[in-house]
């Protein structure tokens, strides 16, 4: 009897261990379609909150599965670095190699900001080829479709302090008017980075014409009970309302459930995410319904 619990707690050990390593390690590739007035697809790839997590060795399992998503662009919302992250190299060759195929953005999110770091960090991405944006924005033409790409860097949760502001509501949330107006009067993707989906509402973004803003920092809501309901993100608190997958209509916004993880708590029923985005003209009155 004795050696048939051992087994058994043997057995229930090893399957939670297998559990969280798949949490912790298995990508989870997304797909969404977000309708937008351009008359050719444009394919983009969000890889937020990295915290310089490798997938496999040098990367290469995470290069691989991005090159056979096909992206016409890459983006990376923040905290592709962790603050106390000190070893930089492999995460700026992991960079370096996705950029041979496919153009990459990226803004800076809370950790990079809070290392102490940034700007050195700022020119050394440059280098290897990424685009940073930092309340700028990117206009250019790829794939044959005029492309706008407005990266915000709204300076939030530098200070943990922030959090505690946010959970009292004394945390004044940027709104970056002036930015948002000047990208919703062009012509072709309106696409937003912003690292903090909280600012969505409470910054006053939804009330702009664009297409879509793309936003990580939530992971997901690290614990999750479904596939609609997260436990705890930074700046939202608990069941946070803005954690994984699509809200709004026009603007749309798509959260990222993230790759890293900067706790020390494992991530529960919530796998590391590379959500790619179609952005494409909605053709669906198009599509004749039997009679």
């Amino acid at each position: 009897m004795k050696k048939k619990l051992l087994a058994a707690a043997a057995t229930a050990a090893a399957s939670a261990a297998a559990y969280l390593y798949a949490e912790q390690n298995i990508i989870d590739p997304t797909h969404r379609r977000v309708y937008s007035d351009i008359d050719t697809p444009l394919r983009m790839l969000c890889l937020s909150d990295l915290h310089g997590k490798q997938f496999g060795k040098n990367g290469e399992l995470l290069i691989q599965k991005a090159e056979s998503m096909a992206p016409d662009l890459i983006v990376f919302p923040g905290d592709t670095l962790s603050a106390d992250l000190h070893n930089l190299t492999p995460t700026l060759d992991l960079l370096k190699r996705l950029c041979r195929f496919a153009p990459c953005f990226l803004i800076p999110g809370n950790h990079e900001k809070r290392s102490g770091q940034w700007e050195e960090l700022k020119l050394l991405l440059e280098q290897h080829g990424v685009t940073v944006l930092q309340n700028s924005r990117w206009d250019g033409v790829i794939n044959g479709v005029p492309v706008h790409i407005l990266g915000l860097d709204e300076g939030m949760a530098v200070s943990r302090l922030d959090y505690l502001r946010a959970a009292v509501g004394t945390l004044e949330y940027p709104t970056n008017e002036l930015l948002l107006e000047q990208l919703c009067e062009l012509d072709g993707a309106k696409i937003v980075l912003s690292h903090f989906p909280e600012c969505f509402e409470k910054g006053g973004y939804c009330r702009f014409k664009f297409d879509l803003m793309i936003s990580g920092h939530a992971h997901g809501g690290h614990f999750r009970l479904n596939e609609k309901v997260g436990v705890l993100a930074p700046g939202q608190g608990l069941f946070p309302k803005f954690c994984q997958g699509l809200y709004g209509s026009r603007p749309r916004l798509l959260v990222c459930r993230g790759l890293g993880n900067d706790s020390i708590l494992p991530r529960i029923n919530n796998r590391p995410e590379m959500a790619l985005i179609t952005l494409e003209r909605d053709r669906r009155h198009l599509i004749k319904t039997p009679k």
